[in-house]
């Protein structure tokens, strides 16, 4: 900056990566980064830049950077700090899908449960081996799995039970879907 008078201030921002892991930095961004930087020929605000501008899932966590504050006679000064991108969004769940199955057929299993089950996140790729699965009853109380084939219907025809899968990816983004209910039936399936 000019010589009279400078004073040149990097500061930290937060950026938070779009749902494509994509962030641009903004004008109001490079401003908050030189914010409280001052100059006797006054800061050409518009012409301050970093030598990163855009990032991506590459850059999660503290991303060093180095900002160039310029004067209104086009002197120029340069500081270093830190951008700290978060990848805010969550990993999707797909092919979760209501199911019915018979005590004939067997315990339910958890490969049953995940069959075609995926798990997809733009920074952390294919979640899909990451996924969890969990079971209700009815009341809400956890089952293990498998459920057995002889699993106590205390004297109904059918029982409920809801499905809750979930999966996070590696910035700890969480995400769940429950099922609709899946259906445990005495009945003997057509063969």
């Amino acid at each position: 900056l000019g010589d009279v008078y400078k004073r040149q201030i990097c500061n930290s921002i937060d950026v938070e990566l779009s749902q494509f892991g994509e962030y641009n930095l903004s004008i109001e961004d490079l401003q908050a980064l030189a914010a409280g930087s001052t100059d006797s020929c006054g800061v050409a605000w518009g012409f301050t830049s970093s030598d990163i501008n855009q990032f991506s899932c590459a850059h999660v966590g503290p991303t060093p950077v180095t900002v160039t504050v310029v004067d209104n006679h086009g002197n120029a000064s340069q500081c270093n700090t830190v951008i700290n991108v978060l990848d805010v969004t969550p990993p999707a769940i797909y092919g979760v899908r209501q199911q019915a199955f018979s005590k004939y057929e067997g315990d339910y299993t958890i490969v049953q449960a995940l069959e075609d089950v995926t798990a997809n996140d733009f920074c952390s790729g294919d979640l899909t081996a990451s996924i969890l699965v969990e079971a209700f009853d009815e009341e809400d109380n956890p089952v293990s799995f498998p459920i057995p084939a002889d699993f106590d219907l205390q004297g109904g025809f059918s029982h409920t039970f809801t499905l809750r899968y979930s999966v996070a990816d590696t910035s700890l983004n969480e995400t769940w879907i429950d099922t609709t209910p899946v259906s445990y039936t005495h009945l003997t399936l057509p063969t």
